[in-house]
């Protein structure tokens, strides 16, 4: 009985701890596909909400998303490509407090220059931050922050959308244990538009 009791307690200590935090949401999904042509404006909205039960501030930012194969993506306000929208796209504020249980919708702009040289697909991702840590801990004597943050891309297709070129770089088996072997492929999009890509393998 007593075990049970202080089961409980936890449950609801952790239960409380959790809920004192204000927590930042995003309703709507962290990706926004969009369509547009050259000197057209396009606009959307990231829909947040405080989740928590106390006031809590939000910050966004803008990141470029760079890829490389085997190696993920890499979000950086410093290094930048040639299909960014960093140049394109503002928010409509770059930090805001909510109170508990608040909604709040981001809006973006996207302003096409008039004159573009390249089709297909343009993007980058807009941070959403709280302000505060969702939880701190203390370790060796060093203070540990927590933060949970959102990466929500844009992506704008111009012009005319064209089938993708997909090609197959390598395939290969490895071998990873007696009984195991591990199928890598590779895979590049030759094309100049973003596509979703779905592989499936056969085994005769």
């Amino acid at each position: 009985m007593k075990n049970n009791y202080v089961a409980a307690c936890l449950i609801l200590l952790l239960f409380w701890s959790l809920k004192t935090f204000g927590t930042i949401v995003v309703l709507n999904g962290l990706t926004h596909q969009h369509t547009g042509s050259d000197g057209s404006i396009i606009t959307g909205k990231i829909k947040l909400k405080n989740d928590g039960d106390k006031p809590e501030k939000f910050v966004a930012y803008k990141q470029d998303m760079l890829f490389s194969c085997g190696k993920g993506e890499v979000f950086s306000s410093n290094e930048t490509h040639d299909r960014s929208l960093k140049n394109w796209l503002k928010t409509s504020t770059d930090e805001k407090s909510l109170s508990a249980g608040e909604e709040y919708d981001l809006s973006y702009t996207v302003n096409i220059p008039r004159q573009v040289d390249r089709k297909g697909t343009y993007w980058l991702v807009i941070m959403i931050e709280p302000g505060e840590p969702i939880s701190n801990s203390q370790k060796n004597g060093l203070n540990i922050a927590s933060k949970v943050r959102y990466a929500v891309q844009i992506l704008v297709d111009l012009g005319s959308f064209e089938s993708p070129k997909m090609i197959f770089e390598d395939v290969s088996l490895k071998k990873t244990q007696i009984s195991s072997r591990l199928v890598e492929v590779q895979l590049k999009n030759e094309g100049l538009f973003s596509v979703r890509t779905k592989l499936q393998l056969e085994i005769y």
